[in-house]
Formats: structure tokens, C-alpha cells, sequence
């Protein structure tokens, strides 16, 4: 088993509570569009809950007593039924406040790693873009970045699959398997099959992990991926 993660990243912004909050409801909404997305999401990290507004009342009141500062919000769904192959969840964080803003979608669990395709993860970047354009997507293994990824740890990579704001022709990263437009940006793939950085798991390549490194050295060297520490610096336009 293992666990996808896909990281989206946006300039950090100054919103409340309340007004992060709704705009996680709109992730969660758009997340649910998605194809296999029960869209029954449970919330943490206190209690289980199944209405939004319900969830949202009981967390005001934990912040309001001054017990608890909400900078991040976080919803699960258990899509066994829906995903008959994956048997696993679709775990949702929204991080945002005094860090820089950022949802995080967790596929975990998956048993049976080959039910994972290209365009399952394509599906949750393209409703992503549609909710709202950011400045980087990578999506992935974590095995990979913790272990494999090439460059300096604060700069970002794209680890399997990336969108980036830059425009990006094939010929550029000959190293990718997939290097095309998409929504004003460029949808990056070390290749179209799913493989996984740990051996003797099904879906390891060393070979994979090869080209993925090389993919991202090439878009580094286009000054294609951005740095933490720049990241930190920008704010989100009024």
C-alpha cells in the first residue's frame, strides 16, 4: 500500500478563520465533481461531522474560547465504494493564514497500486485549476521527495506528475513523457504509468526514478521550479 499526495501551492493570504474556512467548503464542493468522489466528507480534527455548517459552528467555538487557532482545516471521505479498485480514502488538508496557502489531497491506502492511472490524477489538477489557478502542483510519492528528489530540498519539484505557470513546449524537457498545455500553464509527466520509488513493491523503477530526476534537473535548469523561500514572500492579490 501506499499513499499519493498531491501538494497545491498558493501565495499566502490573510484570511480568517471564517473566510478560510468557506473557502475550503469550495475546495471540498469542487473535489466532489471529480470522478469516484462520494463527496460525504467527514472533518477533523475534534469531531466527526458530515454538514459543513454544523462543522463549522462547533470549530468557531473552539476559536472563539481561545483554545485553538485555525490556521489549516482538514476532511476526509471514504470512497471504498465509489473507487472499486483503489480501496482507499481521499484525505483533504487547506493550510492557510500565517503559512503559505496550500491544499494538500491524500489518495491513501491504495491496494493495488496499477488502478491508479494518469488520468485519475489529471482529473483532480484539472478541477484544481478550475477552482482557482496556483503557482505549483507536484503530485506523487513522498518516498520519492524525502529520498529521490535531485535538487536542493527548497526548491520545489513536480515528482511524477507537475502543472506549472510557465509555458512549457515538449521539445524543452525531452525528458518527460508528457509536456502540454493546460489551463494557461503546462501539465508536466515523467511518464503516463504509475511507478513507485520503493523496491520490491509492485510498481517500483529505478528507471522511473531516473527519469523523473532528470526531468526535474531540466526544469530547474529552465528556471521552471520555484523556491520555499520565494513562495513565502508573495501574498495573494486583493
Amino acid at each position: 500500500m501506499t499513499t499519493i499526495l498531491i501538494t497545491v501551492t498558493y501565495p499566502r493570504n490573510e484570511l480568517d478563520f471564517s473566510d478560510g474556512y468557506d473557502r475550503f467548503i469550495d475546495i471540498l464542493k469542487t473535489l466532489s465533481r471529480v470522478r469516484g468522489v462520494s463527496g460525504k466528507w467527514v472533518f477533523g480534527p475534534h469531531d466527526i461531522f458530515e454538514d459543513y455548517e454544523i462543522a463549522k459552528r462547533s470549530l468557531e467555538e473552539i476559536e472563539k474560547s481561545g483554545s485553538e487557532q485555525y490556521d489549516f482545516y482538514s476532511a476526509v471521505t471514504d470512497n471504498t465504494k465509489k473507487f472499486k479498485d483503489w480501496d482507499g480514502l481521499i484525505e483533504v488538508h487547506y493550510f492557510w493564514g500565517n503559512t503559505p496557502n496550500r491544499i494538500i489531497i491524500k489518495i491513501k491506502e491504495i491496494s493495488e497500486l496499477t488502478s491508479l492511472t494518469f488520468q485519475d490524477v489529471l482529473n483532480f489538477i484539472e478541477a484544481i485549476l478550475s477552482w482557482r489557478v496556483p503557482l505549483h502542483i507536484s503530485a506523487g510519492s513522498m518516498i520519492y521527495l524525502m529520498h529521490h528528489h535531485p535538487l536542493s530540498k527548497r526548491r520545489l519539484g513536480i515528482r511524477w506528475i507537475g502543472w506549472l505557470p510557465n509555458q512549457i513546449r515538449p521539445e524543452d524537457v525531452p525528458e518527460a513523457e508528457v509536456a502540454q498545455p493546460l489551463h494557461e500553464g503546462t501539465l508536466i509527466a515523467s511518464q503516463k504509468e504509475f511507478w513507485h520509488p520503493i523496491p520490491d513493491l509492485p510498481g517500483y523503477s529505478s528507471d522511473a526514478i531516473q527519469r523523473t530526476q532528470d526531468v526535474e534537473i531540466r526544469l530547474a535548469t529552465l528556471g521552471a521550479l520555484p523556491e520555499y523561500g520565494d513562495i513565502l514572500q508573495m501574498r495573494e492579490e486583493e
